[in-house]
C-alpha cells in the first residue's frame, strides 16, 4: 500500500493535502508555438461564478501564493485560475484515491473562472467518490497546451511520483487531456477521459456531426472556429493540438465519451483515434462510450431524430457535452467513468 504524505496547510478552515515530494524526473514543458498569438481573438468570456461546494479552494482568493504556488506557467506570469476540491466521501477525505485534473472546453478562446466553474458538477462527482480534483484554466489558443502541461508538472511535483493522477476534459479540453497523457509519458497519467474530445482538427473540415442538416454549428463550423482562433489553417500548427498526432507516444488507458446527438464532434473523431493508437500499440485499448439520445416526449428513440427541429430538450433530458442524453444514459456513463478510473489506479471496488 502506498502511504501518502500530507501537509497541514490551513486554508478556508480546511486541511489541504500536500499535493509533497519532487518527482525524480519531471519532463520539461515545451514552449508553446510562437504563432499564432491569438492577439486578435475575442476577449475571454467572464461571468459571475456561483460559490463552490464545501471543500473547494479557489485560487483567486490567494493571488500568486495559492496552494500550487506561484509561477506555474512561467516566471513572472500570473497563474491561470484553478480550483482544488477535496474528497467528501467520508472515507478518503484526507487520503484521496488519486488526483483528477479537470480541463474545460471553449474552442481555445473561452477561458476564465466561469469556464472552470462549469466543471464543478464533474468535479463534485469525483469528490464524492474519493478523488481530489484540480480544475484548471489556461491561456487562450497556442498557449493552452503549454499551460496544461505546466499545471500537470506542478501537481506531479507536489503530489510526488507515487500519487495516481488522471485527467478529464470536455471538448477541446478533452483534446488537451489526451495530449497531456502522451506528453507525460510512461508513469505519468494513470488514466485519461475525453468527453466529446476533438482528436483530429484537420478532419473536422470534412466531418459530419449530428444532424447533417445543421449549418454553421457543425463539424466544419467547429473547424472554422478553431482555425479562426489560431488565425491559421496550417496543418503543422493544427497537428500540435490534435491528439491523433501523438498516437505513437500514447500508452495511457483512455475512455472517450460522446453523446449520440453531438452536434459538433463526429463519432469518427473517437474511432479514428482509437484505431491510430491500436496500430501504434497493438493490444492497447481506447474505450468508447456512446450516450444514447434521450426520449422524444413520452416515447423512447430508436436512434436520434433526423432533423434539427426534433432536437428538443424534454424535462427528463440532461445536457452532455455538445448534446443531450437521458438521465439513465448519463448515470450509466458516470458509472463507467468511475469504474474505469478506479481500475486504472488499482482502487478497490465499492
Amino acid at each position: 500500500m502506498v502511504r501518502r504524505r500530507w501537509l497541514g496547510v490551513v486554508a478556508l478552515g480546511l486541511s489541504l493535502p500536500l499535493l509533497g515530494v519532487v518527482a525524480a524526473s519531471a519532463r520539461a514543458v515545451p514552449p508553446p508555438p510562437s504563432e499564432p498569438t491569438c492577439a486578435q481573438r475575442p476577449k475571454p468570456f467572464e461571468a459571475v461564478v456561483p460559490p463552490p461546494e464545501r471543500g473547494v479552494i479557489e485560487s483567486a482568493k490567494y493571488g500568486q501564493n495559492g496552494p500550487l504556488g506561484s509561477d506555474i506557467v512561467g516566471a513572472g506570469v500570473a497563474n491561470p485560475y484553478y480550483e482544488i476540491g477535496m474528497p467528501v466521501d467520508g472515507v478518503h477525505d484526507t487520503k484521496p484515491i488519486g488526483v483528477m485534473i479537470e480541463i474545460h472546453g471553449g474552442g481555445y478562446v473561452g477561458v476564465g473562472a466561469a469556464y472552470v466553474g462549469r466543471l464543478r458538477p464533474d468535479a463534485d462527482f469525483w469528490r464524492i467518490h474519493g478523488w481530489e480534483t484540480v480544475s484548471i484554466d489556461y491561456r487562450r489558443c497556442a498557449q493552452s497546451l503549454g499551460d496544461v502541461l505546466a499545471f500537470y508538472a506542478r501537481v506531479r511535483q507536489l503530489a510526488g511520483p507515487k500519487m495516481p493522477i488522471c485527467a478529464s476534459g470536455q471538448s477541446v479540453g478533452g483534446s488537451l487531456a489526451l495530449i497531456l497523457a502522451a506528453e507525460a509519458g510512461p508513469g505519468g497519467l494513470s488514466c485519461v477521459i475525453g468527453e466529446a474530445a476533438v482528436t483530429d482538427i484537420g478532419a473536422l473540415a470534412a466531418g459530419r456531426a449530428y444532424p447533417s442538416g445543421f449549418r454553421g454549428v457543425s463539424a466544419p463550423g467547429l473547424y472554422d472556429a478553431i482555425t479562426a482562433a489560431f488565425a491559421t489553417s496550417d496543418p503543422t500548427v493544427l497537428s500540435q493540438f490534435s491528439p491523433i498526432s501523438y498516437a505513437a507516444a500514447f500508452t495511457t488507458p483512455a475512455l472517450l465519451g460522446r453523446a449520440d446527438n453531438d452536434i459538433l464532434v463526429p463519432v469518427s473523431q473517437a474511432t479514428s483515434f482509437r484505431q491510430a493508437v491500436q496500430q501504434a500499440h497493438p493490444g492497447d485499448v481506447v474505450d468508447i462510450e456512446l450516450l444514447p439520445c434521450p426520449a422524444l416526449g413520452p416515447l423512447p428513440l430508436l436512434g436520434c431524430p433526423d432533423t434539427p427541429e426534433q432536437l428538443v430538450q424534454t424535462p427528463g433530458d440532461v445536457v452532455f457535452v455538445h448534446g443531450t442524453t437521458s438521465r439513465a444514459g448519463l448515470t450509466h456513463f458516470r458509472s463507467q467513468e468511475l469504474a474505469f478510473a478506479d481500475a486504472a489506479v488499482g482502487a478497490p471496488l465499492p
